[in-house]
């Protein structure tokens, strides 16, 4: 269990557009600071083999309300001075946390295969590894 935090800033910015000069944009910087609580299980179990290799296979699963994928406000201002909003994507905010891995040890050597995923109704973040470590 924990809390993650995020900021996320961006700076000014003046667009050019030398088509049209109205569709030029301009923006102040903003900065913010969030908060996404989650708890998650593992398990993991070592198998050793008589030669002396140990596999560990483990899994995740968990739970992490996520305001980030909302996105933030912020105001845009048009060459002739009109402000508007800025869009707000305002994707799912709960996500379901996975992960799977199997690490082979052997003496010095290490090898690994890992995933990892994020998983909401409306989009998802994944990844994975593959490595071999020599330990000297």
């Amino acid at each position: 269990m924990g809390i993650l935090l995020s900021h996320l800033s961006t700076g000014a910015f003046a667009e050019s557009d030398t088509a049209s000069a109205a569709f030029a944009l301009t923006g102040k910087g903003a900065g913010y600071t969030l908060t996404s609580p989650y708890a998650s299980l593992g398990v993991s179990r070592d198998f050793a083999t008589p030669s002396g290799l140990v596999i560990t296979p483990d899994a995740e699963l968990g739970y992490r309300y996520d305001n980030n994928p909302r996105g933030e406000q912020f105001n845009l201002t048009a060459a002739d001075g009109t402000t508007f909003d800025g869009a707000r994507v305002n994707l799912d905010r709960s996500t379901t946390l996975v992960g799977l891995s199997l690490t082979l040890h052997e003496g010095q050597w290490t090898a690994f295969a890992k995933y990892r995923g994020q998983i909401a109704g409306d989009w998802s973040s994944q990844g994975g590894a593959l490595g071999v470590r020599l330990a000297f």
